[in-house]
């Protein structure tokens, strides 16, 4: 097809009847997407389709004078103006092509025709289409003619004409786009909408802190190498799948790791699950023929939560088979490590989560309740070095920080999911810590970046080998304030598992065997005789620094 100064039209840029159609109906839904047709200089002359096409000259023509002279463009006198051409001989039209007008109107100002998510949409595909029909109809034949009348002439001020070409084309991307008040006090009675409400986890060192999961959030953990930031994610990520099933959510729990293969991320999640010791899951291809009975419980199984009853005790064979209910279901890992296994996914960033993200969710015909990443490093240097840009991976600030915003753009608000991300804190910046000391994302500028769009970042310390403890801060917090922002979990290596240990962190022996022995029951300090030498300094959880 060539448009009206000789240019060809690629296939891509033919616009269709039905496309066409499409756009004017949006011209009189939203009268701000016909403003802005008119901003950049639409006119009924640009309707070049002819045949079917010819119509909407008069039908632009007559909403475009109502908009300009009444800032609107009512229904009934778009009807009766087009009536008016029609019998003093104005259009040449026939009479069934104004009747197909009038059915167009009609049904682009019937307020019931369809639901806001479906006039969402439509929107947006008009306003993509309107986009179209400007850069094809109006900046491509602008700028061939200026083109092709520089062959034999001297253009005066070329390269203006150019550099505004580019302004416009620029400009395009964003017609359409109407900006709201987005903080307009509402009438009596009218409704609100709120920001979602946390949903509790049943993970203490998540609800005692931030009240649980809010959909759309974007949550952090920072902490240095060996910190337990895997583990961490992996009881979490499990434990939200087992709650999606209790609650009869039809919702996955969706784990991603950049760095382990399966045969060592599996035992994490088997454990966590089901609540076995993961030392029977590694390197026995038949653990399953090691399962205990009721009649032959190991010793840890008796001081398990779900067996302090004493009543019924749950043998490892037991609870395998009640994780099997849910996990399979529920829980889904990822392995973006990048081998050849996988298919070599985990150079893609954030675009190839969303894409494999949305293939899941259409597969499973389930909604991603949540998404864990472990770890956002991994995840950009990998893109980067995919772009050929490895000279820049050196300086990761931007992309790290720009890792939170696409998750959470791409991902955490589109499905309504919490997105869980890991990153290790700066190395080469970050002064470690003594064990019993928080740590905060401000202790590294690399770090700073990471938490810049986070709504909440849980800041996690190495920890201490003696007690087995580790100090949690959250140093970001944007929804809620806490009694505290700072903590204490230990973190059980053999049935994977966090549990919240909020009592104060001394050295007395007395508070190590309480540790040991797996009472997570807050400990009063009156209950601990001082010790006769204090082994580490104390670092009460409560006492704040003011770190945001």
């Amino acid at each position: 097809m060539a448009n009206s100064d000789g240019a060809r039209e690629t296939h891509d840029e033919v616009l269709q009847y039905d496309e066409i159609k499409e756009m004017v109906r949006g011209f009189l839904c939203n009268p701000g997407l016909l403003r802005d047709a008119q901003s950049v200089g639409v006119t009924p002359g640009h309707f070049l389709g002819g045949g079917k096409e010819s119509p909407f000259i008069y039908l632009y023509a007559a909403a475009a004078g109502l908009y300009e002279q009444f800032n609107a463009v009512p229904e009934r006198a778009l009807i009766a103006q087009l009536r008016a051409w029609y019998d003093g001989g104005t259009m040449s039209l026939r009479a069934e092509d104004l009747e197909d007008l009038i059915v167009l109107i009609t049904d682009a100002f019937d307020p019931n025709a369809r639901l806001n998510d479906d006039k969402r949409a439509e929107r947006q595909y008009q306003e993509t289409i309107l986009r179209r029909f400007v850069n094809v109809r109006i900046l491509k034949p602008e700028l061939q003619h200026t083109i092709n009348s520089a062959k034999d002439t001297v253009v005066v001020d070329f390269e203006a004409r150019l550099q505004s070409f580019a302004q416009k084309a620029k400009a395009i991307q964003y017609l359409g786009s109407e900006i709201v008040n987005a903080a307009h006090a509402p009438e009596f009675g009218a409704d609100i909408v709120l920001a979602p409400a946390p949903e509790p986890t049943t993970i203490p060192w998540i609800d005692q802190y931030l009240g649980g999961f809010r959909r759309g959030d974007i949550i952090g953990i920072l902490g240095p190498f060996e910190g337990g930031k895997t583990t961490m994610m992996s009881s979490a990520a499990v434990r939200i799948a087992q709650q999606f099933f209790v609650r009869g959510d039809n919702k996955l729990s969706v784990y991603i790791c950049y760095e382990d293969e399966p045969d060592k991320m599996n035992p994490l999640f088997w454990s966590a699950a089901s609540h076995i010791n993961r030392n029977l899951f590694v390197d026995n291809p038949r653990f399953w023929n090691d399962f205990s009975t009721r009649d032959t419980l190991k010793p840890y199984e008796r001081e398990l939560p779900e067996n302090r009853n004493g009543e019924i005790m749950l043998c490892e064979r037991d609870r395998w088979v009640a994780m099997m209910q849910w996990f399979n279901k529920h829980f889904l890992y990822l392995d973006f490590s990048k081998n050849i296994k996988t298919g070599n996914h985990g150079d893609g960033g954030v675009a190839e989560i969303a894409a494999v993200i949305e293939k899941v969710a259409e597969t499973r015909k389930m909604d991603i309740g949540a998404l864990f990443v472990d770890h956002a490093s991994a995840l950009v240097e990998r893109e980067m070095a995919n772009d050929k840009r490895g000279r820049y991976v050196e300086s990761l600030a931007r992309p790290i920080k720009n890792v939170a915003d696409d998750l959470r753009t791409k991902i955490a608000v589109p499905y309504s999911a919490t997105v869980m991300l890991a990153h290790q804190l700066a190395p080469g910046q970050y002064e470690k810590k003594p064990a019993y000391k928080y740590t905060s994302h401000t202790d590294a500028a690399g770090s700073k970046s990471f938490a810049e769009f986070l709504h909440a970042c849980l800041c996690v310390n190495k920890r201490c080998e003696e007690t087995r403890v580790s100090t949690i801060h959250y140093s970001k917090i944007r929804a809620g304030v806490p009694a505290s922002r700072r903590g204490l979990v230990r973190i059980d290596d053999n049935i994977l598992d966090v549990h919240l240990v909020n009592e104060e962190y001394t050295a007395s022996e007395a508070a190590r065997k309480i540790l040991r022995r797996g009472d997570i029951a807050p400990l009063s300090p009156s209950a601990v005789r001082e010790p006769r030498r204090r082994i580490m300094p104390v670092d009460r959880f409560a006492e704040d620094n003011g770190l945001a």
